[in-house]
């Protein structure tokens, strides 16, 4: 599939920064002719312009960074000089010079010291800017964007959601280049594979804009991150480096289970160099980086004599390592398919990246650069859970399951970027900014089994190892994997125009993304196909299977399959009949559908208390006005309500073999409609403190308070799966706000960083970073199970949020399967015990569980670095090496209690299993109670994964 598609509008990240001010005489006046030069020390670049009727002048499109040496020059007046300036990334450099008149030749005034970044009048807007000196100082445990980002007070502890957004939702720009998935199937480019889109050696500045009052800025209802890459000077300067992490590095103690990290090594190895090609004219940078990652998919190895007994704290799996072998060697036999390994297998994580830049200072009016960006990344993954009806772990390795390798596939992400960019300084106050850029990304898929065949789940039977209805194994052809590609090429181009008059800058331009895609999807392509047991998988192919001896015994006189032809073979035997075209789900859009756009207000305060400590307190307002509002339009209305529940039913059963819930039931199942609401709302309020002392010591604190409300948070990937997988208690295509998924509230962050030069040759740096913040929502909903049959899924945790009964009478309760030895009145005891224990369940007993309305417990994190400098001069030219050790969850390493991440898969749990309805029946709501059966699943005070692993990188 292709699709081509053009985009206008306001979009491209900040590539430059800005100075204006006002020049005036001892009186106070503007001084009209002054002359401002600005001079980037580092290559020479120089900027000029005179002051207008009112003494102000305006420079746009300047150099990042610095530091800037800025002379004013008047006739009979002093000269005065401005040393180590350095300008942030969109910053409008606000500075104001008074000149004294001079009788007689004096020498000029200089004035060395750095510009406050935040008590500053040039600056607008909620954003945040990370400059090279924190990047090199503070923690980094992946050397990623999302170390740097989560820097931002309003940002997810990831730092890659912001101000209650999905991360979709951001614009990603470095050097003015696009690099989002423009598809949506991940937040930046290489994400898919693990990889970061560039090398943190080559950033020199990142800036986070919630709320920019920038009109070149645009194209994100979440946050615009823009990066720019470091540039040549006149000094030659190059680095070489190394990074090693292994599970040598990680800790071994989850909760009170002595749990050893899974044997894994990381190596990160890079270099940068840049320098003029001709000084002060034309300037290269180069930097190259590779990472290697290989890792085993888990701890768990299969059941064997000899070792622990599969459960609590053991990594022996139910798996039988015999039954294994046997299944493996007759798939190689009878079908002539060998699905791998079922352990000690590695999976790998790859990346390679080639930052290019040139510079060039074509005169004293105009600067061109032109980049280039090269990403070849892949990452191993373990076969989708989707559809997996197992309790725990999916099709991954787990306490029950081993899959086999060839179940697994490979993302890969590739990437080649080329971004050129023309700024002009022209007559009569007027400049201009030109960028035009080429992107192509070439992501696919590919099987670690190589061969198609159909994929195949075995679960265990009642009898078996492992729960009910858990999988023992899974082989073939990862489900959506076949023809899994996309190419994307996009172009872009943008031209502003900007004029200053008196104290107003005006911007004229025009930004223009054009974007082709080619796209293969096709999931189950070679089939699915699910097993209750071996038994069942063996009886299908034409053999009789003895559990107790392993032994397989053909039927009828010999195997009824084949090593040539082979899947067709197993998909004949299973199937009596001849299987009809498949019916799909399919997705349209509303001719009248706009982009998600809100309007976002911004409201801050920065003042300067005693200590020179800079306080702010800021707050932003977002209301939805274009959000994605997808709806089944092939679903029929509601026809009743669950008894004694409420909640609204679609019909059951089927006529001619298509399902009653659906209008056309006979060509579609779900059929999705793309439209939109205006339904929504982000708000967050921040107090921030930061304190800068001098280079060698700064630290900061912030705390937030936030809320996010939607009706769709968008956190799948294709149309249906957004509509199926969001909980929900009523009608699914008419829902009411709830909570987002990345609804914030309390988050508070610390960091700070201190340098302690010694002994003309070393130096000490020691930088902490702190998050804590209130835990991430999740749903309580059923597991299995459709109560109101609109679709949602059978075999894993439901889109049907649970009703939480007030007492006994407002449930029937039974044993979750045969093995459950609790009588019905334990099982309340238990299930009334955790509702009261949980601080969400307990205020809203007699109600729906809402969307996201639980949380997980507050999280505590502290990560830190040290650096040791080890610094000489050779001639005139510095040499240091530098050795690193970063510390992630520092307080784990201290305390076993301390610094828990706990999560709950997708969002979603599943607390009770729903069986059915008491008398099968639907109807009259209250006063009939007790219409819904369910049994408690597992333990619940196991909700949340808990991770407490301390990591180290040197």
């Amino acid at each position: 599939m292709a699709v081509l598609s053009i985009q206008q509008g306001w979009s491209q990240g900040a590539t430059t920064s800005a100075m204006n001010g006002v020049i005036t005489d001892k009186e106070g006046a503007g001084l009209p002719g002054a002359t401002v030069i600005a001079v980037h020390t580092p290559t020479n670049t120089q900027y000029v312009a005179p002051t207008n009727s009112e003494g102000r002048f305006n420079i746009q499109n300047m150099r990042v960074g610095g530091p800037y040496t800025v002379r004013i020059t008047f006739v009979g007046y002093q000269d005065v000089t401005r040393e180590n300036i350095f300008l942030t990334l969109g910053q409008n450099q606000r500075l104001d010079i008074n000149l004294s008149e001079s009788t007689q030749q004096l020498s000029e005034v200089t004035v060395s010291g750095r510009r406050d970044p935040v008590i500053n009048s040039g600056r607008t807007g909620a954003a945040t800017s990370v400059q090279r000196e924190q990047i090199e100082r503070l923690p980094s445990l992946s050397r990623s964007f999302q170390d740097f980002t989560r820097l931002t007070p309003q940002a997810s502890g990831t730092g890659t959601s912001f101000g209650g957004r999905n991360g979709n939702f951001n614009n990603v720009t470095i050097d003015g280049a696009i690099f989002n998935n423009s598809f949506g199937l991940s937040g930046t480019v290489g994400g898919q594979a693990n990889a970061q889109p560039i090398s943190l050696d080559a950033i020199q500045e990142i800036q986070v804009s919630i709320a920019p009052f920038d009109v070149r800025q645009g194209s994100f209802t979440g946050a615009g991150i823009n990066a720019i890459t470091r540039s040549g000077t006149n000094e030659v300067s190059a680095s070489v480096y190394g990074f090693r992490r292994s599970n040598n590095l990680v800790g071994d103690k989850v909760r009170d289970i002595n749990q050893p990290f899974p044997e894994f090594t990381l190596n990160q190895l890079g270099a940068r160099v840049g320098g003029p090609i001709i000084k002060n004219k034309l300037f290269y940078f180069v930097s190259v980086e590779g990472e290697r990652r290989d890792d085993p998919p888990g701890t768990f190895v299969a059941n064997r004599p000899g070792l622990p007994a599969p459960g609590p704290g053991s990594n022996t799996s139910a798996a039988s390592a015999s039954e294994l072998d046997v299944l493996s060697n007759f798939l190689q036999t009878t079908y002539g398919y060998n699905p791998g390994p079922y352990e000690g297998y590695q999976l790998k994580q790859n990346s390679d990246k080639i930052t290019a830049k040139i510079d060039w200072n074509i005169n004293a009016t105009n600067t061109f650069s032109i980049k280039y960006n090269y990403l070849k990344s892949y990452r191993d993954v373990p076969p989708s859970s989707s559809g997996s009806p197992t309790v725990t772990g999916g099709r991954s390795l787990s306490t029950n399951t081993l899959p086999f390798l060839a179940s697994y596939y490979r993302i890969n992400n590739n990437l080649n970027s080329f971004i050129a960019e023309l700024n002009s300084t022209l007559a009569g106050g007027i400049s201009n900014q030109l960028q035009a850029g080429f992107t192509a990304q070439r992501d696919f898929r590919s099987s670690l089994g190589g061969s198609p065949f159909p994929f195949v789940d075995i679960l265990y039977n009642a009898n078996g190892p492992g729960a009910v209805n858990n999988e023992f194994t899974s082989f073939g052809y990862e489900l959506f994997t076949p023809i899994n590609i996309l190419n994307s090429d996009i172009y872009q181009l943008s031209d502003n125009i900007s004029k200053t008059v008196g104290k107003h800058t005006f911007t004229l331009g025009t930004y223009n993304e054009y974007y082709k895609f080619a796209n293969g999807f096709a999931p189950d392509l070679y089939g699915r196909y699910r097993f209750n047991s071996l038994s069942d998988f063996y009886s299908s192919a034409g053999y009789t299977y003895n559990a107790t001896t392993l032994a397989l015994t053909p039927r009828d006189g010999g195997a009824l399959a084949s090593a040539t032809n082979n899947y067709t073979v197993v998909r004949d035997q299973i199937s009596s009949t001849p299987a009809s075209a498949a019916k799909g789900n399919i997705a349209v859009t509303d001719k009248d559908f706009r982009n998600p756009q809100l309007m976002r207000t911004n409201l801050a305060v920065d003042y300067r208390l005693p200590g020179g400590i800079v306080a702010t307190l800021e707050g932003i307002y977002s209301k939805t006005l274009n959000d994605v509002l997808p709806q089944d339009i092939n679903l029929v209305n509601p026809t009743g309500v669950v008894q004694g529940d409420g909640r609204v039913t679609y019909p059951t059963g089927t006529t001619n073999g298509n399902s009653n819930r659906y209008r056309n039931g006979r060509d579609f199942n779900n059929v999705i409609y793309l439209t939109n609401t205006s339904k929504g709302y982000q708000y967050s309020i921040t107090g921030e403190l930061k304190k800068q002392v001098n280079t060698n010591l700064f630290a900061s604190a912030a705390y937030t308070y936030g809320q996010s409300r939607d009706l769709y948070s968008g956190t799948s990937s294709t149309a249906v799966s957004i509509w199926e997988f969001n909980p929900h208690a009523g009608n699914p295509n008419n829902l009411p706000l709830s909570y987002s998924s990345y609804d914030l509230r309390h988050r508070v962050i610390a960091s700070f960083s201190y340098r302690k030069e010694y002994a003309d040759h070393f130096a000490t740096t020691i930088s902490a970073f702190y998050n804590g913040q209130s835990g991430s929502p999740f749903s309580y909903s059923y597991y299995g199970g459709d109560i109101n049959n609109d679709g949602g899924s059978f075999t894993s945790n439901s889109n049907d949020l649970i009703y939480i009964p007030r007492s006994q009478n407002e449930i029937v309760l039974v044993t979750d399967g045969p093995n459950d030895r609790r009588t019905v009145d334990q099982i309340w005891g238990e299930l009334n015990t955790f509702i009261e224990n949980d601080d969400y369940l307990k205020e809203h007993r007699g109600e729906y569980a809402a969307r996201n309305g639980a949380r997980t417990p507050w999280q505590h994190r502290i990560d830190v670095r040290l650096l040791q400098d080890i610094y000489t001069k050779i001639g005139e030219k510095s040499h240091t090496i530098q050795l690193s050790v970063d510390v992630i969850n520092f307080g784990n390493l201290l305390n076993k209690d301390w610094g828990r991440d706990y999560s709950v898969a997708n969002g979603n749990y599943g607390l009770l299993r729903y069986q059915g309805l008491e008398n099968d029946t639907t109807g009259a709501i209250y006063p009939t109670q007790q219409a819904i059966v369910a049994s408690l699943v597992g333990n619940p005070n196991e909700r949340y994964t808990a991770s407490e692993y301390t990591s180290t990188t040197a």
